[in-house]
């Protein structure tokens, strides 16, 4: 006989692989998320030295902005907690380049996401992202998204934050300065700070959102003003 909590376990498993896989199609190839200028301007940075430089745009710069965000989305019951959310996020958001990333990404999954999960809340909202009547940021579309699809909260934004990590990773290979194994090595060595990032975010409430990861969002900002740029930040 088939297990009915077995198969749901293996349901919300899928919905979170879908939710982390790169193909996944928003638009987050477009954004290296600063690494692109960061790397420009190091050229002769080491691997560890760029290691260094993506654990601390998590544990300082992320987690406690968009991965709080998240977390506190997934706990939303209203249309209008998620829409208060959004532009709290945006009102953080401190240079263009990352309003850009988390809104185009956003809003893409915003088109795709009732189509993915039978929610009345998540369509409201994703109705208000398509009628422009808020701005739909990244993180809060994924923690309504993760919500509907039974993910817990914790898994949630464990899942956004190593996709952020895995998104600078994959800038480096494209850029040619990291080979896509050694790539996948340094994500696996990121593994203590995704976590420490993860109860960041878990802990950090909305009134102490903040983002101090410097180096990261110099770098964004600078890419938004570069003619050369293969990345949209």
């Amino acid at each position: 006989m088939p297990d009915p909590a077995a198969s749901e376990i293996r349901r919300i498993a899928l919905a979170g692989f879908q939710l982390a896989d790169g193909s996944l199609p928003i638009g987050r190839f477009a954004h290296s998320g600063g690494a692109e200028r960061w790397l420009s301007e190091n050229p002769g940075a080491s691997t560890e030295e760029f290691e260094q430089a993506v654990s601390v745009s998590l544990t300082e710069g992320i987690a406690p902005l968009d991965g709080s965000a998240l977390n506190l989305a997934h706990r939303a019951d209203t249309v209008e907690q998620l829409r208060e959310l959004d532009a709290l996020l945006t009102a953080h958001k401190s240079t263009p380049a990352s309003r850009v990333a988390s809104q185009s990404c956003g809003r893409q999954l915003a088109q795709l996401a009732p189509r993915l999960v039978d929610s009345d809340l998540v369509t409201g909202y994703c109705t208000l992202i398509h009628d422009r009547a808020c701005e739909g940021n990244l993180a809060v579309v994924e923690g309504a998204v993760a919500r509907a699809s039974a993910i817990s909260a914790e898994m949630a934004v464990l899942i956004s934050l190593r996709g952020v990590a895995s998104g600078m990773l994959s800038a480096a290979v494209r850029l040619g300065r990291l080979s896509s194994s050694n790539a996948q090595v340094i994500l696996t060595t990121l593994a203590p700070s995704i976590d420490q990032a993860t109860t960041i975010a878990l802990a950090t409430k909305m009134g102490e959102w903040h983002s101090t990861a410097p180096e990261m969002e110099i770098s964004m900002l600078s890419s938004g003003r570069s003619e050369m740029s293969f990345f949209a930040s």
